[in-house]
Order: structure tokens, then sequence, then C-alpha cells
């Protein structure tokens, strides 16, 4: 599984996987979910500028965003 570009600062990319990923600030709050199979990118410019964990198949990627 890849993520690019991280750090990012509207959209990232996730190749490898086809499931639902979600995103969780550190609090361990889900601050967003999305289908892979409708779209690998995902738009981040909602979000504050931070790290995130992006939860994809069970691993936990970090996530920067500028």
């Amino acid at each position: 599984i890849s993520v690019y570009p991280n750090p990012a600062t509207s959209i990232i990319n996730v190749s490898g996987s086809s499931n639902i990923v979600y995103l969780y600030d550190l609090s361990g709050n889900m601050v967003l979910s999305q289908d892979l199979s409708v779209s690998n990118s995902i738009n981040l410019s909602q979000l504050s500028k931070g790290v995130y964990l992006l939860n994809v198949d069970g691993e936990s990627i970090k996530v920067v965003k500028q």
C-alpha cells in the first residue's frame, strides 16, 4: 500500500487496496472515510493542517496535511 504525496496539501492518492479507508485525527476521531473502489484520490482540503492516521487494510499510515 502506498500513499502519495505525503506530506500533502489537498489530495492524497492511495494505491494497492480496494477497500474502504478511514482517516483519524490524533485524538482518535474519524474525520473521513472513503471507498477506494470509487476513487483512489482522497480530498484533504477541508481538513486542518496536522498529522492524521490513515487506516488501510488494518494498517495505519501517518499522513501529514500541510
